[in-house]
């Protein structure tokens, strides 16, 4: 059974891009707080339990007084930037990167 759930993002919002378009100075923002379940799930996600993501007591010792979320999730939110801002060139079964990097038909990026 699948539950209907609300995207995310509203597609009739998005901006279509190709890569042609992008050029130096453009600027796009995601404001996100970041969750302890946020957190916990990527933990999960990745395998990575680093007891500096998910113990208080431990990470209060460590050079930043408190629990850090992971480094690639917040690089993940630069992808969700991308994903959004440059929709139609990051779907596009004709965009460069799926010729140039050797994606197939079971592997997309």
């Amino acid at each position: 059974m699948t539950a209907s759930r609300t995207p995310v993002v509203d597609p009739r919002m998005l901006r279509l891009l190709g890569f042609e378009d992008l050029h130096t100075g453009m600027r796009e923002s995601l404001m996100k707080t970041v969750m302890d379940s946020d957190v916990v799930g990527f933990a999960r996600l990745s395998g990575d339990d680093n007891p500096l993501h998910l113990c208080d007591v431990y990470a209060a010792e460590t050079r930043f007084g408190q629990r850090i979320a992971h480094g690639l999730y917040t690089a993940s939110l630069i992808s969700a930037v991308l994903g959004t801002t440059i929709h139609e060139f990051a779907c596009n079964d004709d965009a460069p990167h799926t010729k140039t990097r050797g994606w197939s038909d079971q592997v997309r990026p």
